[in-house]
């Protein structure tokens, strides 16, 4: 029993110092150089399309933060202009089977 309560108690302060840490921005991008931009994306016929694009651009480097939203059909990202373009996001989006359209003005 004492084994037990020993192992929640690890576990309960392991929990607290992690919910204590301020959350880390994903990806390698500068706060100071980050620069957003948008995308008009076609071809996402569900959530799963949308959650799948979201994936496959937050995971090039330079994207710190990828976010779709499915019922706009628009995809918006955080990027370190230094390590990677829009142009290069359009192509991603285009490998990963969807259309992507730069939205003018909104970056």
């Amino acid at each position: 029993m004492n084994i037990i309560v020993g192992v929640l108690a690890v576990f309960a302060s392991a929990c607290t110092a992690a919910e204590a840490r301020p959350a880390q921005p994903t990806g390698s991008v500068s706060q100071a150089r980050s620069e957003i931009v948008r995308f008009e994306v076609k071809g996402m016929a569900c959530q799963a399309c949308a959650a799948r694009l979201q994936a496959g651009i937050r995971n090039l480097e330079g994207v710190s933060n990828a976010s779709v939203d499915f019922s706009t059909k628009i995809l918006t990202v955080q990027l370190d202009p230094a390590k990677i373009d829009a142009g290069r996001i359009a192509s991603e989006v285009e490998r990963l089977g969807f259309e992507a359209k730069p939205v003018r003005g909104a970056s």
